[in-house]
């Protein structure tokens, strides 16, 4: 059991180290920080009706019947709701400089350009931190229509760019390659274990740890530099 627990206490070292690897979004990495689903934000809060308030409140999410959901802010008593605003903004320092993002009403949510340039990217809270292709809910090019994320479409947008493709592509290498690592390494672990040798575990470990932080560069870090580049 304590050899199953060094194992695992080893491999979350060797992850979260690897995983802070600064990319190419120019995106901050924060290691530790507030899941956004429990973050409360300062907000400036634009409504329909002209009104604008400073409000402190989390983005908070209602599940409807039909199994869509509702965004809505709380401001003490009052519920606020997308369709009653005319933007959100949320104030943030980056690198020294004062900078805001300003969601609009979308719907049932608001939409904060985390991600701007030739494609914008779009997410439904207002945080620009360790931006994943799964927390990307809308997207653009250029001036075009505000469209659903989806790997497919991202494909598309990139296609006419063949650095930005590249770089692109390389995430089905990096997702197929990390995973076998991943997957050589655990089975090196159970056998270090089942005849108690130390080195076997520490090295087993090492791979798996390996194996997992190649598999997430593939999965979420080259989307997200394709982007960078097509941009840039």
């Amino acid at each position: 059991m304590k050899k199953l627990f060094f194992i695992f206490f080893l491999f979350f070292l060797l992850n979260k180290s690897i995983s802070q690897e600064p990319g190419n979004s120019s995106i901050p990495a924060s290691f530790g920080e507030i899941s956004p689903a429990f973050k409360q934000y300062k907000l400036f809060v634009e409504s329909s009706s002209g009104k604008a308030d400073t409000i402190f409140s989390r983005f908070k999410k209602k599940i409807l019947p039909e199994g869509s959901f509702q965004m809505y802010l709380v401001n003490g008593k009052d519920t606020i709701f997308p369709n009653e605003t005319t933007s959100v903004i949320r104030k943030y320092n980056f690198g020294g400089e004062d900078k805001i993002l300003k969601g609009i009403p979308a719907d049932s949510l608001w939409l904060f350009p985390v991600i701007e340039g030739k494609i914008t990217c779009y997410r439904k809270i207002p945080e620009y931190r360790n931006i994943h292709p799964s927390e990307i809910n809308y997207i653009r090019k250029n001036n075009g229509e505000i469209l659903k994320f989806s790997d497919k479409l991202l494909k598309e947008m990139l296609s006419d760019n063949q650095e930005a493709m590249k770089i692109y592509k390389m995430k089905t290498f990096l997702k197929a390659s990390g995973l076998a690592a991943a997957l050589a390494g655990g089975l090196i672990c159970i056998v270090a274990v089942s005849i108690n040798n130390t080195g076997m575990i520490v090295g087993g470990t090492l791979v798996m740890g390996l194996g997992f932080a190649v598999f997430d560069k593939g999965y979420s870090k080259k989307p997200i530099e394709a982007i960078w580049v097509y941009n840039h």
